[in-house]
């Protein structure tokens, strides 16, 4: 007899890096009205609270890998750092929010071409 041999070939999920998106809250501060910062600080909170109980208890994302958020007041933007699936949950809910600009096709199909894991060839 001949010698035999198996191979499995395991197919691992790609690791997805971390990458960064910068939103921009004036929309969703103006809707507000006139407030001080303590209380746009603690809306802000809030936001990042629900993306991140959101991430943990309904997709199960481990909290090691909790997305970080920056906010800058002077100019009001928000960087998110994270896996592109927190980004994308983040984007989702930064753009449900009353005042902020819903997002053109082409700016969507730019943020989407970005964030694709580059094809096999």
């Amino acid at each position: 007899m001949g010698d035999r041999s198996l191979t499995f070939i395991a197919n691992r999920p790609r690791e997805s890096k971390p990458s960064a998106e910068v939103f921009n809250l004036s929309g969703y501060i103006q809707t507000l009205g006139k407030v001080d910062d303590d209380i746009i600080r603690q809306k802000i909170d809030d936001l990042l609270r629900l993306t991140r109980s959101t991430l943990v208890d309904d997709m199960k994302m481990s909290p090691e890998d909790q997305p970080n958020f920056k906010y800058h007041p002077g100019t009001k933007l928000l960087i998110v750092i994270g896996k592109p699936e927190a980004i994308q949950l983040a984007r989702k809910i930064i753009n449900a929010l009353p005042g902020q600009e819903k997002q053109s096709f082409r700016e969507m199909q730019d943020v989407l071409d970005a964030t694709s894991p580059p094809e096999q060839k």
